[in-house]
């Protein structure tokens, strides 16, 4: 049987643990908050770029008017058979959902599609892992997901896609990805 003090040192350690608790809820909340902040902030800025995008592509003249070819390699329509999927995912495993919701998407879309040669780039540790796990194509990790990537980290990632693009060797591409929702 424990004694008196046996159980204060107890208790004591389970009221510390329990501030640590609460203390690391507050901290991840706020980061939360922030991130959820930057990303409705960039909302605006990506609408008006589709807009601005739609708009130059209907007002420019997509084929050459002698030949009947498309002047820019990015705006010819070709057949559908090499696909390349960007998965975006985090590195770390504490928000579940997040990762896994991302996954089972892009785990649907490749099976959905048996038939087509499907590339697959991962940004984040979560899906690389992932794709290496079901020995899905994966090429590696291009990106790490930081909080708060810097321009320099940024500035890579539509180049890739863009480059197969132009040289032919992708039809098409698609991300996965979450979309972060205004809470209620």
């Amino acid at each position: 049987m424990a004694n008196i003090l046996d159980i204060r040192r107890r208790i004591r350690s389970v009221v510390n643990t329990r501030q640590i608790t609460k203390a690391m809820k507050t901290v991840s909340a706020a980061k939360l908050r922030r991130a959820q902040e930057s990303a409705l902030a960039a909302r605006p800025y990506s609408r008006m770029l589709t807009n601005v995008l739609k708009s130059l592509v209907s007002r420019a003249d997509i084929y050459d008017p002698v030949t009947g070819l498309p002047i820019h390699p990015l705006l010819a329509e070709r057949p559908e058979k090499n696909i390349l999927l960007i998965v975006v995912t985090g590195d770390k495993g504490l928000a579940g959902a997040f990762n896994t919701n991302i996954l089972k998407m892009a785990s649907k879309f490749i099976e959905s599609k048996p038939d087509q040669n499907i590339d697959i780039e991962c940004i984040g540790r979560k899906g690389r892992d992932f794709m290496r796990r079901r020995r899905y194509p994966s090429a590696p990790e291009k990106l790490s997901a930081a909080p708060s990537p810097s321009t320099g980290v940024r500035k890579p990632l539509p180049h890739a896609p863009i480059a197969c693009r132009s040289r032919a060797n992708i039809s098409e591409f698609w991300a996965r990805s979450n979309i972060i929702s205004r809470p209620r």
